[in-house]
């Protein structure tokens, strides 16, 4: 993994089931055991196996390539939109204990309404490995990216571009879908978005209006 993100790539460990080290009795320990329970304030402990965490990178290495991605053909099922997609920025990747079981890759991007200008965190590639599906992976992911674009990136929002058959699972996240015209660049020019576009405020609620994204869809 690159290490140029510094304390930014540091698992944040979590698991299946997880306890948090509750403040209100930490704070009657005395001494190094109050510095030691406000250290594990924001770690999640898992209660058994090994603990799940988060890895940044700007690319996949070829052994996570193969087990997220080389199950099978066309597995985000958006061949079917004959869109030109763009590359992410960086990748984020969930492991349970050794194993990649969950990634999805990341970007910055700015959005024009016509009452607002928004910088936006891009979501896209989201996906779980068959095995592994059903444990709320995917949840725990694009927690982890909405984390980043709150408290690393500091964005309006969070975006992204799905299949009508996921609208539904995003919603459940508090996702909102753009009932508005979402254009989009490809090689040819400008077109209007043929996917769901989902949105995620992070700040303030999301303004009215068409919006114009000057990219690819990611």
């Amino acid at each position: 993994m690159n290490q140029e993100f510094g304390q930014s790539q540091m698992c944040r460990r979590q698991a299946e089931d997880w306890r948090r080290l509750p403040p209100g009795p930490a704070a009657q320990l005395p001494g190094v055991l109050y510095a030691l329970a406000c250290s594990l304030v924001n770690v999640f402990i898992p209660l058994h196996g090994l603990p799940m965490h988060f890895q940044r990178c700007l690319t996949l290495s070829e052994s996570e390539k193969d087990k997220l991605l080389g199950w099978g053909k066309d597995i985000f099922n958006t061949e079917a939109f004959e869109l030109t997609w763009r590359p992410k920025s960086e990748q984020l990747v969930l492991y349970d204990g050794d194993e990649p079981v969950s990634t999805c890759g990341l970007l910055r991007q700015h959005a024009e309404l016509c009452t607002a200008s928004l910088d936006v965190g891009g979501i896209g590639g989201v996906v779980t490995r068959p095995g592994f599906r059903g444990q709320g992976h995917a949840g725990r992911l694009l927690a982890e990216a909405l984390r980043i674009f709150r408290e690393e990136w500091q964005l309006d929002a969070g975006m992204l571009f799905c299949r009508e058959a996921l609208v539904a699972f995003y919603r459940e996240r508090d996702w909102q879908r753009l009932e508005v015209p979402v254009r989009i660049l490809q090689p040819s020019g400008t077109i209007t978005c043929p996917t769901p576009v989902m949105v995620y405020p992070l700040h303030r609620p999301w303004p009215n209006g068409p919006v114009h994204i000057d990219s690819l869809p990611w």
